[in-house]
């Protein structure tokens, strides 16, 4: 072991505990460790939801480690902001599918005179328009990047690890260029 790796390990101890570099994720299970653009599964606006209120300090943190420069951060900002969109459009695309299914049952119970289970199809076929809308609401808040919006809480806590990590890796250099 050289004096370099083991000065690192030695101050690696007093930086801070869990980072990606030094553990798996605890949601290894759903977004993968040890990455810094998350890949999972939407299948609703939940689900989207659900990706945009995850803590992304620790891909920030991971990030910086890589290239501690903030055009980087915003480089994977843009890249997270386009997997988001992505992912709006995926539960679109669902969305559509659904919609058509739906409209299909109600034509065909009406045809039949089925007017109970018609109108069942249409409460559905309402529950369903205004969950479009708000994954409206939520595409355009990522779009914007609105004040309290979807995407907001990703960008904070992404750039607050980025930051973290990117002032570790100043005083790390600085310690070592007193020895």
């Amino acid at each position: 072991m050289s004096v370099f790796s083991g000065i690192m390990q030695f101050f690696k101890r007093f930086g801070p505990q869990g980072s990606v570099k030094d553990s798996p994720s605890k949601e290894a299970d759903l977004f993968g460790a040890n990455q810094i653009i998350y890949t999972v599964e939407v299948v609703d606006v939940d689900s989207l939801l659900t990706v945009c209120q995850k803590d992304f300090s620790e891909p920030g943190y991971a990030a910086s480690q890589h290239v501690p420069d903030m055009a980087y951060a915003e480089q994977i900002l843009r890249a997270i902001k386009g997997k988001m969109l992505n992912y709006v459009r995926i539960v679109e695309n669902k969305y559509a599918e659904r919609m058509k299914k739906l409209e299909e049952k109600l034509e065909s119970f009406e045809k039949e005179n089925y007017m109970d289970l018609a109108n069942t199809e249409r409460k559905h076929i309402e529950n369903l328009k205004d969950e479009i809308g708000r994954l409206q609401e939520i595409k355009l808040q990522i779009e914007k990047e609105s004040e309290n919006g979807a995407f907001m809480h990703i960008r904070e806590t992404f750039l607050s690890g980025f930051k973290r990590g990117m002032m570790e890796k100043r005083r790390l250099a600085r310690i070592q260029s007193n020895l």
